[in-house]
């Protein structure tokens, strides 16, 4: 229940587990022995409290790691600790390092990353509803805005993964979901066919590659797409629910197989502050790493504060854009979870990488107060919190134009006025949306139909942009598309007949795929339910004619296509995200 609300509210994280030794490598700084003694029980406190069993940590002050460190285990049955040599998976963190090889191949003349992409793989190609659409290219690409799906769900998560190119073949049947430079939606495939670009484009094997032009010359000895011996030997295991879990492969290795250690990832962030250059190695020019760091996406509108360059985020989050530019990029597994932050014009950065399922947590809270604590040895304090906004209590003008159905990432919510006051309700959880004096909404949470409190410092706002109606959510002061609201249309009755169960018949041996999915008819709506590890879905669906529907919504996942088909027998199935499902 809590995880809807948080979705409502427009957080993206809900994480939290266990403790013990920690293994100093490095002897931090005299000037940084107390931010080190304060942070080191802060880590052990929330690693109990939210059941994380291995954690390691660096912060690195220009060309120096001035504090590495491993908390927890590595390896709890064989009583393993954690250290700064710790390797673990590092999820998409991945993405820097073939951003960083994509622009390697332009600076060599061998690419132009404002060329379309199918220039350099003639293979591939995708559907399109949006007529007179330019080509994808390889920036729209780095920057998240090239409108090619986030995933392909169906071999994304498995077993026994294909190699990433075969997601080339998947999507020759697909459709872009939106036109370029229309908004952010984040894709892993679409860094994935940037790592077979390196291929093609390179002649060498992408692992071989990354190894060869990125690594090595940096010095990342412990660093690795694929686990050789000497790696192996300091790999974490991974823990789910407090239990030994082990990871599953990934297809998409170019965007998130990576494997690294802190002390490695210090040794990249250093490169970033030098200017691309490590041990006298040339890595990456001047020029082009600060393109890299430069926001791509200023025009996008619907993009809010959402702020990106070449494959970095650049959105100034956690409060730490008092302090200039945010570089950073976080990674996440079935149950691996990182975060690296740099402040490039400080020349600081800090690495957290974690071993279990809600890591996310601990690492979001303690990378930026490690941050802001270091910039304050530095004389640079935070500016001072400004004060939540004032509830008014009182709505003025007509809030009838409010209410609705806004559809968000695999999730929906009704708003709705009573007595004067604007409510949103998802499933039986209803939140009073409290008008304050910036002319936005205080979330609040109803407890027992008695009282009110406030869930989370945010601010709920409704906008009218690109032609629809949009909640939007402000969250450390970074404002962010959350929801669009519904237009009803009529629902065809070729789709009303498909409404039932249906059975996922292609799953094979992947770990995350859609379960139990039904097509529902619910109030005029036709809705997409179903389970991906053990969270369940629910999207709304608009027909597109009688053999295609588009997820309502705008992000990640949304606008992708359901589409019907018919097996070798002429019954139906349908098609989502490369998952083949039949009905019961």
């Amino acid at each position: 229940m809590l995880r809807k609300v948080i979705l409502l509210s427009g957080l993206l994280f809900l994480f939290g587990c266990a403790t013990i030794p920690s293994q100093p490598a490095v002897l931090p700084q005299e000037n940084y022995g107390t931010v080190i003694q304060e942070t080191s029980e802060q880590i052990r406190k929330l690693m109990r409290k939210n059941d994380v069993v291995g954690l390691s940590i660096a912060l690195v002050d220009d060309q120096r790691i001035v504090w590495a460190e491993g908390f927890g285990y590595a390896d709890k049955g064989k009583k393993i600790p954690a250290t700064a040599e710790t390797v673990y998976r590092v999820g998409s963190i991945s993405k820097l390092f073939t951003s960083t090889a994509v622009m390697q191949l332009e600076e060599k003349g061998k690419l132009n990353i404002d060329s379309a992409f199918v220039r350099y793989v003639p293979e591939f190609s995708i559907r399109s509803r949006f007529q007179d659409a330019p080509s994808i290219t390889p920036r729209t690409m780095l920057t998240h805005h090239s409108g090619i799906p986030g995933d392909i769900l169906k071999g994304f998560i498995t077993r026994n993964a294909s190699h990433y190119s075969t997601v080339i073949d998947d999507l020759k049947s697909e459709y872009v979901a939106y036109p370029i430079n229309f908004v952010f939606a984040y894709s892993n495939v679409a860094m994935s066919l940037l790592g077979y670009m390196v291929e093609k484009v390179s002649g060498e094997d992408f692992v071989q590659y990354i190894e060869g032009q990125i690594f090595e010359p940096i010095g990342m000895n412990h660093s690795s797409f694929g686990m050789p011996p000497h790696i192996e030997k300091l790999y974490s295991k991974s823990y789910r629910e407090g239990k030994e879990y082990e990871d599953p492969d990934i297809r998409e290795v170019p965007a998130g197989k990576m494997v690294s250690n802190v002390l490695d990832l210090s040794d990249f962030i250093s490169m970033v502050f030098a200017e691309g250059t490590a041990d006298g190695n040339q890595i990456i020019r001047p020029e082009t790493l600060d393109e890299m760091l430069t926001v791509q996406n200023a025009d996008v509108e619907l993009d809010l504060d959402i702020e990106w360059g070449l494959g970095w985020s650049l959105t100034r989050g956690a409060g730490l854009g008092y302090a200039g530019k945010v570089a950073s990029h976080m990674g996440s597994t079935v149950v691996f979870h990182s975060l690296l932050i740099t402040l490039p014009e400080q020349k600081l950065g800090i690495v957290v990488l974690t071993n279990s399922e809600r890591g996310r947590t601990v690492a979001d809270q303690v990378a930026p107060k490690i941050l802001k604590r270091a910039l304050e040895l530095r004389g640079i304090k935070a500016p001072k919190v400004s004060d939540p906004p004032k509830l008014v209590l009182e709505n003025e003008g007509d809030l009838s134009q409010y209410e609705g159905i806004y559809s968000f990432p695999f999730g929906s919510t009704e708003v709705e006025s009573q007595k004067g006051r604007l409510r949103a309700r998802i499933d039986k959880i209803k939140i009073d949306l409290i008008p304050n004096d910036r002319d936005t909404y205080t979330p609040q949470l109803r407890l027992f139909g008695l009282f009110h409190k406030t869930i989370f410092d945010q601010e709920v706002e409704f906008l009218e942009m690109g032609g629809m109606s949009l909640i939007s959510v402000t969250s450390d002061g970074l404002n962010r598309i959350l929801a669009q609201k519904v237009e009803e249309t009529p629902i065809p009755d070729s789709w009303r007949r498909r409404e039932g169960e249906y059975e996922n018949i292609n799953k094979g041996e992947d770990i995350i795929f859609v379960e139990d999915p039904s097509l529902v008819v619910e109030d005029g709506l036709l809705i997409f339910e179903g389970e991906i590890m053990d969270d369940r879905i629910r999207g709304i669906l608009q027909p597109i004619d009688d053999n295609e529907a588009i997820m309502i919504g705008l992000g990640r996942h949304m606008r992708e296509t359901f589409r019907v088909v018919k097996d070798e027998n002429g019954d139906e199935l349908l098609l989502y995200s490369g998952y083949l499902m039949k009905k019961r």
